[in-house]
């Protein structure tokens, strides 16, 4: 609204200008004719500026149809004929009609009405003088070649509006297409850092308040026939909440695991088959190798949550008696296999399972769950390191 605004007073500067000078000149230009027609002349052209003021700025800033455009180009017609009859300077004003009569229609109907147009002042000559020789060989070729410069200026500036029409459409569709890969960018950052939550929150909470559970209930079981037992399954529960409560103050925190802060990944191993061992009395095999050199921290967190994932699957589904845990390293890589002699493989992945695949494929790595040797299940995972 703003831009047809500013373009309608443009025009009415332009408008009011060219009507005023052309009435001046109407009035000064033509001493040798009477001061009768001159004056008649300059008060046409006037009012050609007027008829603008009351029609055209309004056809130029809003929607319009075809009806009003056509009367309002009849009467412009006629005030004109009638202004370049009277006097012939008039005809000048056509400087300001012309691109007017492109303006507010379409090319192929400003073609028309400016061909129309510019047959006026021939036509007014001969109707003013009777010289048909003047009029046909000097002014209707006048007018043949302004209407032929005016028709290739206009089809050139449409050419240039509607390419600046479709750059400020293809501009548009950018700036959605962006907003629209800004939003998705947003919603998939929003459902990677839920995932990552949900395997966190498995991986740690939900796995700690599992083992608190099953220490309680073996608690219970022993009250009445060995309170020592008892005891000591109660302080493995309390341990237990304990790191469980590290974790989630870690994991709001934003921070690494907290039982990697300030140990090795060797010794968080064998400290996590230790105490699978006392909570569920299945003897583990834990053999962590070293690393030759420090492995980055996501490497690091992904073996420890692939470890503990293992475990918890042994405990939960497995019916295994003896656990291997073992921790290897390749040149440029870290293995981690989580081996019991239990039931072996069956079934459908769960969350957890689903959750550590694809937080092993995110550093590059990979996990396979298959049949252990001899019976029981392995799970294996490989991470460049």
């Amino acid at each position: 609204m703003t831009n047809a605004w500013q373009t309608t007073k443009l025009w009415d500067v332009y408008v009011a200008l060219a009507t005023v000078a052309v009435a001046v000149l109407v009035v000064v230009g033509e001493n040798a004719r009477p001061i009768e027609p001159r004056v008649g002349s300059a008060v046409t052209v006037l009012a050609i500026g007027a008829w603008y003021a009351v029609r055209g700025r309004r056809l130029l800033a809003e929607a319009h149809d075809s009806r009003a455009l056509w009367a309002f180009l009849g009467v412009m017609a006629v005030l004109y004929a009638v202004a370049t009859v009277l006097a012939s300077s008039a005809s000048f004003l056509s400087f300001a009609l012309i691109p007017l009569f492109f303006t507010l229609t379409d090319l192929r109907t400003g073609i028309i009405a400016v061909a129309g147009l510019n047959l006026i002042p021939p036509v007014a000559n001969l109707v003013r003088t009777g010289d048909l020789a003047e009029t046909l060989v000097v002014l209707v070729p006048i007018a043949i070649v302004i209407t032929v410069f005016s028709s290739v200026f206009a089809y050139w500036v449409h050419q240039i509006v509607r390419q600046s029409s479709e750059r400020a459409d293809l501009i548009e569709q950018l700036a959605a297409s962006r907003a629209e890969v800004a939003r998705l960018s947003r919603d998939a950052g929003v459902a990677a850092e839920r995932q990552r939550l949900s395997g966190e929150i498995h991986d740690t909470i939900a796995q700690g308040l599992s083992s608190v559970v099953m220490l309680v209930q073996a608690a219970e079981a022993d009250l009445d026939r060995d309170a020592g037992r008892a005891r000591h399954h109660l302080e493995m529960a309390g341990r237990t909440a304990r790191e469980g409560l590290a974790e989630a103050r870690a994991l709001v925190a934003g921070l690494s695991p907290a039982q990697l802060s300030g140990a090795s990944l060797a010794a968080v191993l064998t400290r996590l088959a230790e105490r699978f061992r006392e909570e569920t009395g299945i003897p583990v095999d834990a053999r962590t190798a070293a690393p030759p050199g420090p492995l980055p921290m996501t490497v690091e967190v992904v073996l420890l949550r692939a470890a503990q994932e293992g475990l918890a699957n042994v405990r939960k589904h497995a019916g295994a008696t003896a656990v291997t845990l073992e921790l290897a390293h390749r040149p440029g890589a870290a293995e981690l296999t989580v081996t019991d002699n239990g039931v072996g493989v069956a079934g459908a992945e769960g969350f957890g399972l689903t959750g550590m695949r694809a937080r092993v494929a995110d550093v590059g790595g990979t996990l396979r769950v298959e049949p252990a040797p001899g019976g029981g299940t392995r799970l294996t995972v490989l991470v460049p390191a």
